[in-house]
């Protein structure tokens, strides 16, 4: 008899939303390898992902430095880690996405996460899942939004289905795609 498998995390921090987008790809690897690669992937192993984040952001200055990972980077100020387990790793964070500067509000820990409710403003929580599924691994990531008032629902909504849906969705497909071919050992495209 199969198992149930268990409850998503990300329940556990954005249990309700608006808005929602989900991804996801077989993967014949290691539950570990998958982990690593997810943790350990930069930019610059994505195909066209720095020309779309150029496009969200078209005049942030490029570093010098050597490339972060994606997932480290996105805890240097914009997201909250929320939760971190081998099976899936949750992120938070608050702010005006909708805006050019997306109005970003520090969270300084999971808390202060859970505790955002300002008027005018959105939390998001993005997760990364590894489920079994026979002899291979399905990784999943799923971002939910949660607006806070009408006006910011509105506004939201719009930015959601003229920019996120198709931008940040094909964002996410190349981010697995890497994530398997890496995790694999195929060559870079």
């Amino acid at each position: 008899m199969p198992t149930e498998p268990a409850p998503k995390l990300l329940d556990r921090w954005l249990p309700e939303w608006q808005f929602d987008e989900r991804h996801s790809i077989e993967i014949r690897a290691s539950e570990a390898a998958i982990g690593e690669v997810l943790r350990s992937l930069t930019p610059g192993e994505i195909p066209l992902v720095r020309v779309l984040m150029w496009l969200r952001q078209p005049f942030a200055r490029p570093s010098s430095r050597a490339p972060k990972p994606i997932l480290e980077a996105a805890q240097s100020g914009l997201f909250v880690l929320l939760d971190d387990t081998p099976g899936e790793l949750v992120m938070g964070l608050a702010g005006r996405f909708w805006t050019p500067s997306g109005v970003r509000v520090a969270l300084s820990s999971p808390q202060a996460f859970t505790e955002f409710e300002r008027l005018g403003f959105a939390k998001a929580a993005v997760n990364f899942r590894i489920e079994p599924i026979g002899d291979r691994f399905r990784l999943t990531t799923e971002t939910r939004i949660l607006t806070y008032g009408t006006a910011a629902q509105i506004k939201f909504g719009l930015y959601w289905w003229l920019a996120v849906r198709w931008g940040s969705g094909w964002i996410r497909m190349l981010w697995l795609r890497a994530i398997r071919r890496k995790a694999v050992g195929e060559p870079a495209a």
